[in-house]
């Protein structure tokens, strides 16, 4: 199943945020072990490094990237997804690229902890516990 992870999910393991990080680990791990064909938006990776490197540095946010990446496609962020995002229904211009890039990359799912946000999306949403459900059933 190709799914595209939002920015948070990503956050949640990196930062350690303690009420998410199990299931967004998990999310990242099923990823890892080749159980989902995930997808970044090419933008969510230079968001990551710039929220991350504020609080555990350059370093280790560096290494994180460089490892995430070795198991991720990357969605492009091109002047077709931006021009898209722009024209679409999505309060949030973020969460609006992020829907276009995994559009463009023909994705079957965003996992989100904001699936509000994605109220205006045309691919199904997740949450990190309700993509973990999903992928049990289809591997089961």
């Amino acid at each position: 199943m190709r799914i595209l992870i939002d920015t948070n999910v990503v956050l949640d393991v990196l930062l350690s945020r303690a009420q998410h990080i199990r299931d967004s680990a998990s999310v990242l791990s099923k990823i890892r072990s080749g159980e989902a064909d995930g997808y970044l938006a090419a933008h969510t990776v230079t968001t990551i490094y710039y929220l991350a490197c504020k609080r555990i540095g350059d370093q280790k946010t560096r290494e994180f990237l460089e490892e995430l990446v070795k198991f991720f496609r990357i969605a492009r962020v091109d002047e077709y997804v931006i021009e898209s995002a722009l024209a679409s229904p999505f309060a949030d211009f973020e969460d609006a690229v992020v829907h276009e890039a995994g559009d463009a990359s023909d994705v079957l799912a965003i996992v989100t902890r904001d699936k509000a946000g994605f109220a205006q999306a045309t691919i199904p949403v997740f949450s990190p516990d309700e993509m973990l459900a999903t992928l049990a059933k289809t591997t089961a």
